[in-house]
């Protein structure tokens, strides 16, 4: 399967009404091949399907009646980790993905750098990457 199709096939099948339980001891192995993951091979499309799949999910939790607290924590979450993949090189994943973090989720504190944010919102995206670069607080890449 392409990158995390196999959890969004896990989503879908939720999202349609698929009862799980949790069963006592190993039922399957997941083998990961070192270097081989689509996901470790391709950060940027990872992201990408992450972000997409919270988008999902947040437009069919909404039209459940709503977001619930824990649903609102659950997708800040997501969002909050394609923030952070995202900040170093592609500044409109990163700003849709802000946006959709403060949307849901207006009180939490993200854990990608506060100073990040402050840096973008001074001086743009291209003058923030190159100072946290320059202070060792993001690593190398695409200015």
């Amino acid at each position: 399967l392409p990158i995390i199709q196999d959890a969004r096939f896990l989503q879908d099948a939720a999202m349609r009404g698929a009862k799980f339980v949790r069963v006592e001891g190993i039922g399957a192995r997941y083998r990961v091949h070192r270097g081989n993951s689509l996901s470790r091979r391709n950060a940027g499309a990872f992201a990408a399907d992450v972000f997409h799949n919270a988008c999902d999910v947040q437009q069919v939790w909404s039209s459940r009646g709503g977001l619930t607290r824990a649903q609102r924590i659950a997708l800040a979450a997501a969002y909050d980790f394609v923030c952070r993949a995202t900040f170093a090189g592609d500044e409109a994943a990163f700003a849709a993905s802000h946006d959709r973090f403060r949307a849901v989720a207006p009180s939490l504190r993200p854990l990608w750098p506060r100073l990040a944010g402050a840096l973008a919102g001074t001086f743009g995206f291209r003058i923030a990457r190159l100072l946290l670069r320059a202070l060792g607080k993001l690593p190398g890449g695409n200015a």
